[in-house]
């Protein structure tokens, strides 16, 4: 169910933050298009971890969201799937 797998999420994206260092980047991507599973698990990993940012997704894709990478299947004509670049500051 989905909260069984937000919480999934939560522990890898709180264990994979513990081997990033200063100014080094956390990857995080979904097959997903639940706001749950992405920009809201996103923004609950940067209320805990404030020396996390949001880094832009570079180019100029015409599926960046708010700073992230969303596609959706009637809109792009592709599997819906998310992606965010978080780069430690501190």
């Amino acid at each position: 169910d989905l909260q069984e797998l937000t919480e999934i999420q939560s522990r890898l994206l709180n264990h994979a933050k513990n081997h990033v260092k200063v100014g080094g980047i956390l990857c995080y991507s979904t097959c997903s298009i639940e706001e749950e599973e992405n920009s809201g698990r996103i923004m609950a990993f940067l209320r805990e971890n404030p020396e996390f940012e949001v880094e832009e997704m570079p180019g100029t894709l015409d599926v960046k969201k708010d700073g992230f990478l969303q596609t959706f299947p009637h809109q792009h004509k592709i599997d819906g799937a998310f992606a965010a670049r978080l780069v430690k500051r501190k």
